[in-house]
C-alpha cells in the first residue's frame, strides 16, 4: 500500500439515539480532572499539517448578501460524485463476496479475552447459526433481539439473522427493563439473544409487558456460554454438524435487514426499516469511488481498528461492522472502555483506523495515559456522533505528528446512516456534498426551495432512506413527502459549490454526548412520581455532555419534591445518559391551545432562572 501524501480532510456528524454508558459514564465523571497538555509543533512538523477551520453558527447577514448577489437561484442539491450501483440484493451476499481473498486474516478480536475468529471462521460460524435459526423454524421476516455488548459473537449473531432471512433489531445492553420491555413489544420480537447474565433483565422485561398487555409474551431466548436459564444455547446453533446442511432463503433488496430504533424528529423511539438495499447502496456510496478512506487487506497490510463505539448503534454496525469485513479489516473489539485497555490497544495493536466521538477525541487528546507514540501508526479518524469543534481536530493531528486522514460526514438512523461527506484538504464547516445517487433539498418554512446561504429544513432522498417507520404509517408520512424526501428536522444552508452546513435542529431532542433523548419518554417516567401534576422537559448546554436534560416539574397541591428524590426516581428507570441535570420547579408548564409544550418558552424560563 502506497503512503498518502496529501492531508486529506472531510466531514460525517451522525445523528443516534443510543448510547455505550460505560464509555460515557467513565469521562463524564473523569474529564472534569483532566487539562489539556501544552503541546509543542515544530516549524517542520507544522509544515505537515493542514489545520481546518470549522464555522459553529451561518455566516453574517452582510456575507449573506454578498453571496445571494453572486448565486440567488432556488435548487435542488444533487451529488458531484458518480452514481453507484449495486451488484446484488443481499447485504450478506455483498459484505462475503470478496471473503476468500483474505480468509486467514483475523476479523475479529477481544481485547478482553483475546478471543478471535480468522475471516474463514467467521464465516462458517455466521452460516451455522443462520442454518440453526432456519432448522428451529423460525420465518423470515420476524425479529430477532440482540441485547449483547461488543464481543466477536455480535457478529455471528447479527449477521447469521440477516442470512436466514430474519430482521436483526439491536438494544443497549445497559438499557433498564423498562426500555428493553418497550422496545420488545414495539418490535414484536420473537426471539432473543442475550449473555446468561443478562436473563434476569429480560425477564423483567418480559413481566412489564405482560402487565401493560395484560397476555403472555412469548419469544424463543438464546443465551451465550449458559443454557440453563433459556431455551437455546447459542454454542450449540455454531456447532460444525450445521455445515452438511444447504440454506436456501431468497433474499430481495426490498426486505428488511435491520431494526435500529430513532426517536426520529420528536416522540419515542420508533423502529427504522433499513432494507438491504439501503445498506448495500449506503456502503457503496460512503466507501468507493471518491469516497473510499478505507483500504482493502493486501498481502501483509491489513486495516486495524478499535471497536469500541457500540455494536447495537447504526454507526456501528455501518462503519465498524459491516465496512470493516467488506474491506478485510482487523477489529479489535472492547466490551467496556476502560483507559488501559483503550490505550493498550491503539498502541500494541498499531491501529490505522479510529472512529471517534467528541468525549474520546477529548479522552485522546487529554489523558495522561495518552502519547504521541499511541498515534504513530493511526492514518485515519472519523469524527462522528455530533460535530466535533475544529480545535478538537486540531489536536488529534498534532498529536500524531503526521499526516493524517480526517473524515467527518453527516447522516441519521433513517438513511442507513450517511447522507453527505466531504474529502478536501480545506475543512470550512460544512458536511460536504450529497453522496451518489443522492438529492437534497433545503426548504423554508412554507416548503419553498431555499436560495443559496439561505437556512432551511435539510431534506434528503436517495436509494439508502429507510423503508419507513415498522408498524407507524403516521410517523412515516411525518418525516418522507410526497416526493420521496426524508425530512432530517435539521436546519443548514448550502454555498455556491452547492457545499451543505448544518448549523442547528428544528427538532426537540436533545443530544447528551452524541445521543437523542426524547422529551416525551422523559417525560412519562417524570410523570410516573407520584407527587408530579405536570412536567416539561428541555436540553439545555452542558460543556461535557453537549446537552442536558433538565425538566420543568409541577407540584401536585400539598405535595413537596425533592430534586434529588426525583432524580434518584428517574435514573432507576432510564439508562444513564437519559438522566435528569437538574429539576426546577413552576407553578404552571406553557402550552398551546391543543395542549402541545412550549418548549421555546420554557428555554426562555430557563435563561431567566440563570
Amino acid at each position: 500500500m502506497s503512503v498518502l501524501k496529501v492531508h486529506r480532510s472531510c466531514s460525517l456528524r451522525l445523528k443516534s439515539n443510543c448510547a455505550l454508558p460505560s464509555i460515557f459514564e467513565f469521562i463524564t465523571q473523569t474529564t472534569a480532572s483532566f487539562r489539556y497538555p501544552k503541546r509543542k509543533c515544530s516549524a517542520a512538523s507544522a509544515k505537515l499539517i493542514i489545520l481546518p477551520r470549522i464555522l459553529s453558527k451561518a455566516p453574517s447577514a452582510a456575507c449573506l448578501q454578498q453571496q445571494n448577489r453572486k448565486c440567488s437561484s432556488a435548487r435542488l442539491l444533487t451529488s458531484p460524485y458518480r452514481d453507484i450501483r449495486a451488484p446484488c440484493d443481499s447485504l450478506v451476499d455483498f459484505i462475503w463476496k470478496d471473503v476468500n481473498k483474505w480468509s486467514s486474516h483475523t476479523a475479529i478480536c477481544s481485547a478482553e479475552t483475546g478471543k478471535k475468529y480468522s475471516y474463514e471462521e467467521l464465516r462458517k460460524l455466521c452460516r451455522r447459526f443462520a442454518i440453526a435459526l432456519k432448522q428451529k423454524q423460525f420465518q423470515k421476516g420476524e425479529i430477532l433481539s440482540i441485547i449483547l455488548p461488543n464481543i466477536p459473537e455480535y457478529l455471528v449473531v447479527l449477521l447469521g439473522t440477516i442470512e436466514a432471512g430474519l430482521v436483526a433489531t439491536t438494544l443497549n445492553p445497559a438499557f433498564t427493563a423498562e426500555e428493553i420491555s418497550r422496545q420488545l413489544q414495539n418490535s414484536q420480537t420473537s426471539v432473543i439473544v442475550t449473555l446468561s447474565s443478562l436473563t434476569e433483565l429480560v425477564n423483567s422485561s418480559k413481566t412489564l409487558i405482560e402487565t401493560r398487555t395484560k397476555e403472555e409474551f412469548k419469544f424463543t431466548l438464546i443465551t451465550l456460554n449458559d443454557s440453563s436459564t433459556s431455551n437455546s444455547c447459542f454454542e450449540d446453533m455454531i456447532d460444525k454438524r450445521f455445515d452438511e446442511y444447504e440454506l436456501d432463503v431468497k433474499i430481495a433488496g426490498d426486505d428488511v435487514a435491520l431494526l435500529p430504533y430513532s426517536s426520529g424528529t420528536t416522540g419515542f423511539p420508533k423502529g427504522v426499516q433499513l432494507t438491504h438495499s439501503n445498506l448495500v447502496h449506503n456502503l457503496l456510496q460512503i466507501c468507493t469511488g471518491e469516497m473510499k478512506h478505507v483500504e482493502e487487506t493486501s498481502g501483509d497490510f491489513q486495516e486495524i481498528l478499535p471497536a469500541v463505539l457500540p455494536f447495537f448503534h447504526i454507526l456501528g454496525i455501518s462503519a465498524l461492522i459491516l465496512t470493516s469485513l467488506m474491506h478485510g479489516c482487523k477489529i479489535i473489539s472492547l466490551a467496556r472502555f476502560t483507559p488501559d485497555t483503550y490505550a493498550k490497544v491503539i498502541k500494541e495493536e498499531k491501529v490505522t483506523l479510529l472512529h471517534l466521538v467528541p468525549t474520546l477525541t477529548f479522552f485522546l487528546t487529554s489523558h495522561p495515559l495518552i502519547k504521541p507514540n499511541h498515534l504513530e501508526s493511526v492514518r485515519m479518524a472519523f469524527f462522528a456522533g455530533v460535530t466535533t469543534p475544529s480545535s478538537e481536530v486540531n489536536r488529534i493531528i498534532e498529536l500524531s505528528g503526521h499526516e493524517m486522514v480526517i473524515v467527518h460526514a453527516y447522516g441519521l438512523t433513517e438513511a442507513s446512516p450517511a447522507v453527505c461527506a466531504k474529502i478536501s484538504n480545506i475543512c470550512d464547516g460544512s458536511i460536504g456534498s450529497a453522496l451518489a445517487n443522492t438529492v437534497i433539498k433545503i426548504i423554508g418554512a412554507d416548503g419553498s426551495l431555499q436560495s443559496p446561504f439561505q437556512n432551511g429544513e435539510i431534506c434528503v432522498r436517495g436509494p439508502q432512506i429507510m423503508k419507513g417507520y415498522f408498524n407507524n404509517t403516521e410517523a412515516t408520512k411525518d418525516v418522507i413527502d410526497a416526493d420521496g424526501f426524508l425530512h432530517t428536522g435539521d436546519v443548514g444552508y448550502y454555498s455556491n459549490d452547492n457545499n451543505i452546513f448544518c448549523v442547528d435542529r428544528m427538532k426537540e431532542l436533545i443530544k447528551v454526548k452524541g445521543f437523542q433523548v426524547p422529551p416525551a419518554e422523559l417525560e412519562s417516567v417524570v410523570k410516573g412520581y407520584k407527587a408530579v401534576k405536570d412536567v416539561g422537559i428541555i436540553g439545555v448546554p452542558d460543556s461535557r455532555c453537549g446537552e442536558i436534560p433538565v425538566a420543568f416539574v409541577v407540584p401536585k397541591s400539598s405535595e413537596i419534591i425533592r430534586e434529588n428524590d426525583l432524580k434518584r426516581f428517574v435514573a432507576e428507570k432510564v439508562t444513564p445518559y437519559k438522566q435528569l441535570g437538574r429539576v426546577i420547579l413552576v407553578e404552571s408548564i406553557p402550552r398551546n391551545a391543543s395542549g402541545k409544550i412550549l418548549r421555546r418558552k420554557l428555554k426562555e424560563m430557563y435563561e431567566h432562572s440563570n
